[in-house]
């Protein structure tokens, strides 16, 4: 996995993972962008430098998976190029809240696909 961040005055506002050996391997994973930081390109500049590592490591293709209710999610990824690949998938998890609880979460998520330039 490779991870990175973009930066605004020196303060991190987003991050993305690259996941190289996933099932749908190269995978572009957990992109975020503070809340404040939206609409000012950080995502787009994250999943841009993600393409180009996937196809540096010798990938013609990068997918991503997306949940079916993040309608703005949905509409940057369809923005950058990246269509649905018909493939849906739901996923229960358990996970750490803020207040140190443990919880459980059901995602029902979309894969997503785009080609990468050669």
């Amino acid at each position: 996995m490779v991870y990175a961040a973009a930066w605004q005055t020196h303060q991190p506002v987003g991050t993305v993972v690259l996941d190289l050996v996933s099932k749908h391997a190269p995978e572009l994973k957990h992109l975020f962008v503070q809340k404040s930081a939206r609409g000012a390109g950080a995502g787009t500049a994250l999943c841009a430098w993600t393409e180009k590592r996937a196809a540096q490591a010798g990938f013609d293709t990068l997918y991503l998976s997306v949940g079916v209710e993040n309608q703005a999610a949905r509409r940057l990824y369809e923005r950058l190029g990246f269509t649905p690949a018909g493939k849906t998938t739901t996923t229960t998890y358990q996970y750490v809240d803020d207040d140190g609880q443990k919880q459980w979460a059901t995602e029902t998520d979309d894969l997503f696909e785009k080609t990468l330039a050669g």
